[in-house]
């Protein structure tokens, strides 16, 4: 069934063995002649794309033309046998949508468990599956999640993950749980899944969170886990209609390495972006905005962390949440959090909060017109150290727990014993404030009042220090501002796929 390309057959004979190169397959159900007992070619393509994951191997790419295809599509094959996982050596096999073609994978009228790509323990064979890449496609209506890539056992003491996967420019629409989830892999086989990519995706309207990664479910950190993974580029919104969760993106419990940047999050039924119990991960340069929709009395965050070690958490913009921009709840044992180059404006309950909190590095963040309270610590751990830190016109500028305070400018100013003798005060002398352009003008009491604090460059990517010392905030002042940072108005929140 494999169709090589055309190569003479002295160029496929090496070292006595004949070899085939990676083949290429289509999918296009609305051509008349379409069959699965075609080759597969483009003129006599196959119709279904189960089909081709049966047939398919290592570095095999199948394109899949115009049109709705109602499959629940299992990787492992239609018996659990068939289907392939590429490897390091062939490479990928991609599923892709045709360039220049819509392709849509509907689920109306499954009930039940259904996804419109699955592997492990919920597909046939119940086989974790390796170096896939799914692209180019439009997913909607599924009665659980969009994709699914499972571990591939029930035996928590045993199972193995998927890993070398790359989900992109997928949209996921109105499933009934995640957009896309990645579960974990024991770590003690050598199982843990690993080298995710989620990359410029659309993920609403989900039941759900719009994409998640999810680890150990029973909180024992050396079992089951997803490292060294990426979510970047994605928009995620209007997700967690189900009323039990609703995250735009989540990264849950003995994730570890985890990068999740530029991502937009905005409108979700609790917080834009969220990590539970996860460890040495990078949350950066991403955009949250108008979350809490469903008016919980919690997670109503622009983003959210609890029971995590060691995050990095920086050059993110929050604003227009009901709850705090950036909320700490709790933390593990060891832990050092790092926040930065933050812009967090506007928001209801506050700018960032450190909830049972302790030993994190808070700098070069401003903290803008937010209701509740700019910056709080009062409820921490102690061992914050608070530094360079702009706070300007919040409800309540601060709330100090027993935390290092210094280098901040505040605006109105306030009084406390822990404030530190570098402190600053008066009008910052934003850009342009009214429109939340809060990048700095020459005569701000803000430039060159601060220290070094081992953070090389600001929010604009700007070096610093800029001029004659490191300025507050998250902006070098650089004598030219940029465009404001905040995105125009959203799209409607109430987009519903129909079939």
């Amino acid at each position: 069934m494999r169709m090589p390309t055309a190569i003479s057959l002295a160029a496929l004979w090496t070292a006595g063995c004949l070899t085939t190169q990676a083949a290429t397959y289509f999918v296009d159900r609305n051509r008349a002649n379409a069959s699965d007992g075609n080759p597969g070619t483009e003129s006599a393509p196959w119709k279904t794309i189960q089909h081709a994951v049966d047939v398919v191997q290592a570095g095999d790419t199948v394109y899949i033309k115009s049109g709705t295809y109602r499959e629940r599509i299992m990787l492992t094959g239609s018996s659990g046998s068939e289907g392939e996982s590429g490897n390091a050596t062939a490479g990928y096999i991609t599923y892709a949508g045709y360039p220049g073609h819509t392709v849509v994978l509907d689920g109306s009228g499954f009930s039940g468990w259904g996804c419109a790509f699955m592997s492990g323990k919920w597909a046939a064979g119940s086989r974790a599956m390796n170096y896939i890449r799914i692209r180019d496609l439009t997913i909607r209506n599924y009665p659980e999640h969009g994709i699914d890539f499972e571990e591939n056992s029930t035996d928590p003491d045993g199972s193995r993950g998927s890993h070398h996967i790359i989900i992109e420019n997928v949209t996921l629409a109105n499933c009934g749980n995640e957009g896309v989830m990645i579960e974990p892999g024991d770590i003690r086989v050598g199982g843990e899944s690993h080298n995710i990519i989620l990359r410029n995706c659309t993920a609403y309207n989900n039941g759900h969170h719009g994409l998640k990664f999810s680890g150990e479910v029973t909180g024992l950190h050396d079992r089951r886990v997803i490292r060294d993974s990426i979510i970047e580029g994605n928009t995620c919104y209007a997700n967690g209609w189900s009323g039990s969760d609703g995250l735009g993106i989540h990264v849950s419990t003995a994730c570890r390495a985890i990068t999740v940047r530029n991502n937009t999050c905005y409108n979700n039924y609790k917080a834009g972006l969220g990590g539970h119990e996860i460890f040495d991960s990078v949350y950066e340069n991403n955009v949250s905005y108008g979350n809490g929709t469903a008016g919980n009395a919690y997670e109503q965050d622009g983003m959210t962390f609890w029971n995590c070690k060691n995050l990095v958490v920086r050059g993110n913009l929050i604003y227009d949440n009901p709850g705090y921009g950036i909320a700490f709840s709790r933390q593990l044992s060891g832990s050092a959090h790092q926040v930065y180059n933050n812009v967090v404006c506007r928001n209801g309950d506050g700018g960032i909060s450190l909830y049972q909190t302790g030993n994190a590095a808070v700098s070069h963040n401003t903290l803008a017109d937010n209701t509740g309270i700019g910056l709080r610590s009062d409820s921490g751990l102690g061992g914050n150290v608070l530094k360079a830190n702009i706070l300007y016109r919040n409800g309540t500028q601060v709330a100090p727990g027993s935390d290092t305070f210094d280098y901040n400018l505040y605006d109105p100013n306030v009084f406390f014993g822990r404030k530190g003798s570098h402190a600053v005060s008066g009008n910052p002398a934003f850009a342009d404030a009214g429109n939340a352009d809060y990048r700095l003008q020459p005569d701000s009491p803000a430039v060159d009042a601060a220290v070094a604090l081992g953070i090389a460059a600001d929010r604009d990517g700007t070096a610093r220090p800029q001029g004659g010392g490191y300025d507050i905030g998250a902006y070098e002042y650089t004598g030219a501002a940029p465009p404001p940072p905040v995105p125009q108005p959203a799209p409607p929140s109430n987009l519903r796929i129909v079939p």
